[in-house]
């Protein structure tokens, strides 16, 4: 009997241990969790036509960091958004304010690593699935849902 209580015992411990250290990584990580690889102004160089694409990054706090995105032709803003990344409560979430809406279409950052992030709202039309990550001196943005996916490469402005 009290070798089945110690089998017992140390399979909880072995069990609970795992999920514990891996829950407890995964919150350690979030809280650390910065975006500053983000930070500047941005010039999109894949642009078509005779558009000039710009994204800027600014930190508000650890929590919030703010972007603005603007398409230009001929000096005329064409198209134009506002972005929140904001953790809230220990998760991370992408807000984009498109020029006119009046509440943020929210995506759940899904996979964060040092200089990347992918988030995804299964709910919204196009895109369902927003990704940024950084090489070197480059960002790269993927908009992708529906089969389609449209990529924005940014040099630093």
């Amino acid at each position: 009997m009290k070798q089945l209580y110690i089998i017992f015992i140390l399979s909880v411990l072995s069990c609970g241990g795992k999920g514990n250290d891996g829950n407890l990584a995964v919150a350690v990580a979030v809280a650390e969790t910065d975006f500053d690889w983000l930070l500047g102004s941005w010039e999109r160089m894949n642009d078509e036509g005779e558009n000039f694409t710009y994204e800027t990054w600014l930190k508000i706090d650890s929590s919030t960091y703010h972007g603005v995105g603007h398409t230009l032709l001929n000096a005329d803003t064409v198209w134009q958004e506002e972005m929140r990344l904001v953790n809230i409560a220990g998760r991370w979430n992408l807000e984009v304010f498109s020029k006119g809406d009046t509440a943020a279409t929210v995506f759940s950052l899904t996979d964060i690593t040092p200089e990347a992030f992918t988030s995804q709202n299964a709910e919204n039309d196009f895109p369902k699935q927003i990704k940024y990550y950084r090489n070197e001196e480059y960002l790269k943005a993927i908009v992708s849902g529906e089969g389609m996916e449209i990529s924005f490469d940014f040099k630093r402005n």
